[in-house]
């Protein structure tokens, strides 16, 4: 059984839920960091939308408390999905994605593959 975490708003469910459904596939899909945390384990998938993000956040402290999460759970792998035309946050991104267990996954427009295939590439 494989297990999805999601940290993401409404642009990117449906997306997910196309691509990664099917019975061996348990996805979860959280509305706050607080509860993207408590379902992260070892062996998830775990994606972050860049919707979650603004660059106002930097200088907030929930920024740092995303940044201390990675840090603490260095043994897991976290993917953030920035569609580049519509990110509002790409500082935050890249705040982020600076840590060892980041992946900051930019998606151009014309991008025409899927979730998975950036995921198997590690773009």
């Amino acid at each position: 059984m494989r297990k999805i975490v999601v940290w993401t708003k409404d642009d990117m469910q449906k997306r997910i839920l196309k691509e990664f459904s099917n019975p061996d596939t348990t996805i979860t899909f959280t509305y706050s960091f607080d509860n993207f945390k408590e379902e992260v384990t070892d062996t998830s998938l775990n994606i972050i939308s860049s919707s979650n993000f603004d660059d106002f956040d930097v200088t907030d402290e929930s920024i740092n408390q995303i940044k201390q999460f990675f840090n603490t759970n260095e043994n897991k792998t976290f993917r953030i999905f920035e569609y580049v035309e519509t990110c509002k946050a790409p500082l935050c991104c890249g705040f982020l994605a600076r840590e060892k267990n980041v992946i900051c996954h930019m998606i151009f427009s014309d991008y025409k593959g899927t979730i998975q295939a950036r995921i198997d590439a590690n773009l």
